[in-house]
């Protein structure tokens, strides 16, 4: 399943209106460096949950050091946000 993001909001979408509209939107939610790790945070629209519970459509990702390649998957908006900020917290714990 795709959706796209309209009025903050994700709305389910078929495969075309999905595709241009990733291309000519900026997906960032988050994005955070410290040091020389960076935690990003975007809205991906591919349903991740494999059709079990909600549809996973956020993704935060960590480049660098000892958390590197750790990613997450979130439902909602606010999930993400709030992941986002989990996953900072425990980089910055770790330094």
């Amino acid at each position: 399943m795709y959706y796209i993001m309209q009025n903050m909001r994700p709305r389910r979408a078929q495969f075309f209106e999905y595709a241009a509209w990733y291309e000519t939107h900026d997906r960032t939610i988050h994005r955070t460096k410290i040091g020389d790790i960076v935690v990003s945070t975007v809205f991906r629209g591919i349903d991740r949950s494999d059709g079990h519970g909600p549809p996973l459509i956020f993704e935060t990702q960590v480049s660098g050091r000892a958390f590197d390649g750790e990613t997450r998957w979130y439902a909602t908006l606010g999930e993400a946000k709030c992941g986002h900020h989990d996953v900072v917290d425990a980089v910055r714990a770790s330094l």
